[in-house]
């Protein structure tokens, strides 16, 4: 059967509004939109002629039609159905088979309303349709095609015969196609059965022509079995779909929907990247899938092969926005105590277990295929959300969490810290802890954040470091003071003290909460005002008082007269006053304990404080802070471990000298005994004066101890004779110096573990001290003296877009271009990933690139999609790529000095005889001569040497073989300049006279002439010469003492002829000929012009 033509279907379409299409439309009136009939027909009925109206005006109204239809935009969604049990998808059990078959897809429909019009089940034979397969022309979402009933429902319309494969490779194919139409009688099972039906006859008479089926197996014989409930490998679920409008919204990774105009045989253009779509710009619209965030518009038209002329339609839109699905966050591994690691899995879960390290794999889901290579992550730990604006992995990242036990030189930093054994990024962190983690891809928006479960990393077994590893950080301020420290009445040895010890408030708070409170305790032997009722004895309170401040006006400081309302922060510009009466602070009696839980600074240090000295007196050694326990002193050799900050102040050479002194394994002097070695600074105490506010920092970062005075280096010492140090001594029980009951304690203001068993109090104030576990750096430092001298001390914390390097807090500075910071007192600020950048300094977010642009590298503050910046051109690796936006690629390609080509991949090649040495040329004279030295190739030729003048200029060839021949050499270039150069006054005879010239130099000529291969007189035929016999072997040849005869001259140049008719060589033929020009005393022959000098062999 032949399928009508789109030319023909528009004939049909037209024609058919003029009359009714079946007896039943003909009873409906014409112009109306319903029709009734009466009489009591079934409902089912009304419902079909109101349908068979509605397709006669419909077509009237495309026949009439002036514009194509709008595009709509839509989507094939399956049929529910809802019952007690819940909402399910409609399926119908039918039976298909591939040679012949409905298309389930396919709808003749009307734009007034996407659910009505009708599909091919509206065909069937009996149905009110039937007569209408050849004229109704639908649409087939699934392959976005325009069909008749007829081509799209061969069995509804009962023409599986007229279109049967089978017929058309059949002989006679109008034969075949008749006895599949006939009817004929099959017997199973005993009983004979007449089939009639159109699809049974088709399936019968194709089971009669395949060999290998029988009545009782074949298609035939499926179907009736289907038609008694009984499933057969014909029989398959097919999914009911309706049509339903599609408008856009926030879908997930990807969304796939349809575009068509109900105007039949229309095409739909469609753009996605804001340009208009026309008939002929955009891309042909049928089923459309995206996974990026766009806005679709679309257009519909009548292709040229339609005949008829309709306006292209207006222009729909729909916005989709595409959402990121979230990634997987995954717990892999567990180390548990004892170093045990368990693994986990989908079947066997991570359950509560307290680890010391936990790693977490975040990864995109597998089943996004291609799109999970363009995923990119971003995870925070113990924050519900970890932002979106700067990628952190690729498709995966993998986090090590570090409990407190194992993370010992960790900072609350350390998320950008990597670990060395290759675990990911390692972040430090304990007790109930979770990963927060978004997706996103170009032109999405990110997902829904995920979290991990809760991870339980080690409590107990450590502590949570802060910034810098700080252990213990005491702030002398009012707000500070806490706790009371009581004791009983001492009596023991002679002491006679009358009141009990109770000192409040009695400690400086640790700000830092690990080592503790700094204690005021008083003497051990009280007496004076200190043995007075408490309420009457020294308290804190008692030593708190105004500080010195930096003059704003002038270099010479100036008491601080600003009462504590006047200044800012909560030190209240007040420092703790250290004297004769106030010895000193006591944070710990023994560093065992902290030691054992990794609180102690051990591989590195840093101490700072912020003190005023009374430089007024004389003072042997004052403590600022000290872990430290002394031993004995032996030939100048002074034992003891651990570590402390002071300083002296000696009148007589008036000056102050800040002593560091370290106990570290490079320098131990004995094994147990430590070794504490002082590292000095010496100031004038003229730049001191009392009451001066001064910032000191003493560093060791396991090779060297500094010393900083207000920002300034005054020290740097390597502690050891290795490279590195190694880690701080502290005193262990087994040491000898533990005799007696003594024990390292940690102080501030006094060194109290002397061997002479003094106490080395300060003489001034103290406003904090702070001990880190690593080593500060000199901006560090520098922005810790801007804190503690010019801002005294106050804690504002940098906002986002900026960042501190001392903690956070000010002084701030903004962000570089091209880097982040997202959060309230940040101390480094982040870089941005590939593709995406930051413009402007103190930014707080990472953009995206635009499609086709991106970043050169991380930490970027511009796009770019310069090829030549990018390195995505096409330049040969020999060529610089230069950027011409008046090309069509945006650049140019030009090969490197010495190269020729179009710059393009593969194009550059060098050139010879340009002077260059280039490419794979080994010389380049700027010449192609052959027998110079650098041959046509650019080649060194045998015999030469050949090198750059200027280093890089031309080559300049030496000859360096024989005398002889390197005459030859150079007699043949001197020819060819002669033939290369006709109007030149050089000759031919010139160049001879310079090579007999160049051989006469030569010692030896006649010697060297001799060879097994060079020819005598008789064989290149030669008439006798004067001075010569024919059988005279040339070597022999001697000069004659006649004066030069014309007749011998002609004889002599006769040679070059007759001798290149021999076996001899060129280089032969041309020696033979100087060698007779020599014996007869026939040169010079040119009294022309001269060639330049052979060179001398």
């Amino acid at each position: 059967m032949r399928l009508l033509t789109a030319l023909e279907l528009v004939v049909v379409l037209i024609a058919l509004h003029a009359a009714p299409s079946s007896p039943l439309e003909a009873v409906c009136a014409a112009g109306e939109t319903t029709c009734n009939l009466g009489g009591g027909l079934p409902a089912h009925q009304h419902v079909a002629l109101e349908r068979a109206s509605r397709r006669r005006l419909l077509m009237a109204g495309w026949a009439e039609a002036t514009v194509v239809q709008p595009p709509q935009f839509v989507e094939l969604v399956p049929v529910t159905e809802h019952s007690a049990t819940g909402e399910s998808v409609v399926q119908r059990r039918v039976f298909a088979h591939t040679a012949c078959a409905d298309r389930a897809e396919w709808r003749f429909i009307w734009p007034a309303s996407l659910t009505e019009g009708f599909m091919c089940d509206d065909y069937a034979v009996g149905a009110i349709n039937h007569d209408h397969c050849a004229s109704d022309l639908g649409y087939e979402f699934e392959g976005g095609l325009w069909l008749t009933a007829l081509q799209a429902c061969p069995v509804a319309c009962a023409t599986c015969c007229s279109i049967s494969v089978h017929c058309d490779e059949a002989p006679n194919p109008e034969t075949c196609r008749q006895e599949c139409s006939t009817s004929r009688s099959i017997t199973t099972g005993g009983e004979t059965v007449t089939v009639t039906d159109e699809f049974e006859k088709y399936l019968a008479h194709l089971d009669a022509h395949t060999p290998t089926v029988s009545t009782a197996t074949g298609a035939w014989a499926m179907l009736q079995q289907h038609k008694n409930g009984v499933d057969t490998a014909l029989t398959m679920n097919r999914t009911l779909f309706q049509v339903v409008p599609f408008e856009g919204g926030v879908f997930v990774d990807e969304r796939q929907f349809r575009v068509f105009s109900a105007t039949p045989l229309s095409a739909v253009r469609y753009t996605s990247d804001g340009s208009a779509p026309s008939a002929t710009e955009g891309a042909l619209a049928t089923t459309v899938r995206f996974d990026r965030s766009v806005v679709v518009r679309a257009m519909g038209y009548l292709p040229v092969e339609t005949q008829r002329t309709l306006a292209p339609s207006n222009i729909s839109s729909v916005a989709i926005t595409i959402k990121a699905s979230p990634p997987i966050v995954t717990i892999l591994e567990c180390t548990i105590e004892g170093g045990e690691v368990l693994r986990f899995s989908a079947a066997n879960p991570y359950a509560n277990q307290t680890c010391s390290l936990a790693k977490v794999e975040i990864k995109a889901r597998e089943s996004l295929g291609r799109l999970a290579n363009l995923t990119r992550l971003r995870y925070a730990v113990n924050e519900p959300d970890p932002g979106a604006s700067n990628p952190q992995g690729q498709l995966r990242a993998l986090l090590s969490l570090v409990g407190p036990a194992r993370a010992e030189a960790s900072s609350s930093d350390a998320n950008n810290a990597t670990d060395s054994a290759g675990d990911g990024v390692g972040v430090v962190a304990s007790g109930p802890t979770r990963v927060s983690a978004r997706a996103w891809r170009t032109g999405t928006m990110p997902s829904d954040a995920v979290l991990s479960p809760v991870v339980y990393l080690g409590v107990g077994q450590g502590v949570a470091l802060g910034w810098m590893g700080t252990v213990g950080h005491w702030k002398m301020t009012r707000l500070a003071l806490t706790g009371q420290y009581q004791r009983p009445l001492n009596r023991d040895q002679g002491c006679q003290e009358r009141q009990p010890t109770n000192i409040s408030p009695a400690g400086v708070k640790d700000a830092a909460s690990l080592l503790g409170s700094a204690m005021l305790r008083g003497p051990a032997c009280k007496g004076g005002v200190w043995d007075l009722d408490y309420t009457h004895s020294p308290n804190l309170t008692w030593f708190m008082q105004a500080a010195m401040l930096p003059s704003d006006t002038s270099d010479t400081p100036t008491p601080n007269t600003n009462s504590a309302s006047d200044t800012v922060g909560d030190l209240d510009a007040l420092g703790l006053r250290f004297d004769t009466l106030n010895r000193g602070l006591y944070v710990l009696d023994d560093v065992s304990m902290p030691l054992a839980e990794g609180m102690m600074p051990l591989e590195t240090l840093s101490v700072e404080a912020t003190l005023t000295i009374d430089t007024h007196t004389r003072i042997a050694l004052a403590g600022i802070a000290a872990a430290r326990l002394d031993g004995p002193s032996v030939s100048g050799v002074r034992y003891g471990k651990g570590w402390s900050v002071g300083y002296s102040v000696d009148l007589f050479t008036d000056s102050v000298t800040f002593i560091f002194a370290l106990a570290v394994n490079g320098a131990e002097l004995q094994p147990g005994f430590g070794g504490l070695v002082d590292v000095k600074a010496h100031v004038p105490r003229g730049l001191l004066l009392p009451g001066q506010l001064l910032h000191l920092v003493c560093v060791y970062d396991g090779a060297h101890a500094a010393i900083y005075l207000d920002g300034v280096l005054l020290t740097r010492e390597h502690m050891c004779a290795q490279a590195s140090c190694g880690a701080i001594l502290y005193p262990l029980e087994s040491d000898g110096l533990y005799t007696g009951g003594r024990r390292c304690s940690v102080t501030l203001g006094v060194i109290d573990s002397l061997a002479s068993g003094q106490l080395a109090s300060h003489q001034g104030t103290l406003r904090q001290v702070r001990i880190m576990k690593e080593a500060l750096n000199m901006v560090q430092v520098q922005a810790a003296k801007t804190r503690a001298l010019d801002l005294h001390l106050a804690e504002i914390v940098c906002s986002p877009g900026g960042y501190g390097l001392y903690e956070g807090l000010e002084p701030c500075v903004l962000c570089a271009p091209g880097t982040i910071s997202v959060k309230l007192q940040t101390v480094a600020c982040e870089k941005c990933a590939q593709n995406f950048y930051a413009a402007n300094a103190g930014s707080m977010e990472c953009f995206l690139c635009p499609d086709g642009f991106t970043t050169v590298e991380a930490a970027s503050s511009a796009c770019t999609n310069d090829a030549c910046v990018l390195g995505t051109h096409d330049c040969d690796p020999l060529a610089t790529c230069r950027s011409a936006n008046s090309t069509l690629e945006g650049y140019t390609c030009v090969c490197a000095r010495g190269f020729q080509g179009t710059g393009r991949r593969g194009s550059c090649l060098s050139v010879c005889g340009d002077g260059i040495l280039a490419g794979a040329e080994t010389c380049d004279d700027g010449g192609v001569r052959v027998g110079d030295g650098c041959s046509d190739k650019c080649g060194v030729e045998a015999s030469f040497e050949c090198s750059q003048s200027n280093g890089d200029g031309a080559s300049v060839c030496i000859c360096s073989g024989e005398a002889a021949q390197c005459c030859v050499s150079a007699h043949g270039i001197c020819l060819r300049d002669v033939a290369s150069k006709p109007h030149s006054t050089l000759t031919k005879s010139a160049c001879l006279s310079e090579f007999v010239r160049c051989l006469t130099a030569a010692e030896q000529i006649a010697g060297r002439l001799e060879s097994p291969d060079m020819p005598s007189l008789r064989e290149v035929n030669s008439s006798r010469l004067s001075g010569l016999t024919r059988d005279v072997p040339l070597s022999r040849v001697r000069p004659v003492e006649s004066a030069c005869d014309p007749l011998q001259l002609a004889r002599c140049e006769g040679l070059e002829e007759k001798c290149g008719r021999s076996r001899a060589t060129e280089d032969q033929c041309l020696q033979l000929q100087a060698s007779c020009l020599m014996a007869v005393s026939c040169w010079p022959l040119d009294q022309g012009s001269t060639p330049p000098p052979f060179a001398a062999p």
